[in-house]
């Protein structure tokens, strides 16, 4: 529900903002959580706990899928680390392309402009 009521807010502003005219670009990242990189998850991991214990268990975690890629779905620390690995794709849609209406759930998220060809 909360996503959703985002969605909201965000069109009702636009709309005051803007009016009528504008596009939803709504996306999903089609297998996300099967293409997660275990190098690139681990280095974002570190940044933020230096704890060996912790990153001990994340670790561990994440080696359970024997490949080098993909993390188990249905798991809480499965959605954690997925918010943690597009937190840089919400800078760059909000700080470098200036988007100021959008949202994200895991790997859907939208993007509210004017201009259709800027999305």
């Amino acid at each position: 529900m909360f996503g959703l009521d985002h969605l909201r807010d965000d069109m009702l502003q636009f709309y005051t903002e803007y009016g009528i005219k504008g596009y939803v670009l709504k996306c999903d990242i089609t297998k996300f959580f099967y293409t997660i990189d275990h190098k690139i998850l681990k280095d974002i991991i570190r940044k933020y706990f230096s704890d060996e214990d912790i990153l001990w268990l994340c670790d561990l975690f994440i080696d359970s899928i024997k490949e080098d890629i993909g993390i188990p779905l249905g798991n809480q620390i499965s959605q954690v680390f997925a918010l943690m690995y597009l937190d840089g794709l919400d800078h760059l849609i909000t700080e470098k392309l200036q988007i100021k209406y959008c949202g994200r759930y895991m790997d859907d998220f939208y993007l509210i402009h004017e201009d259709k060809k800027y999305l």
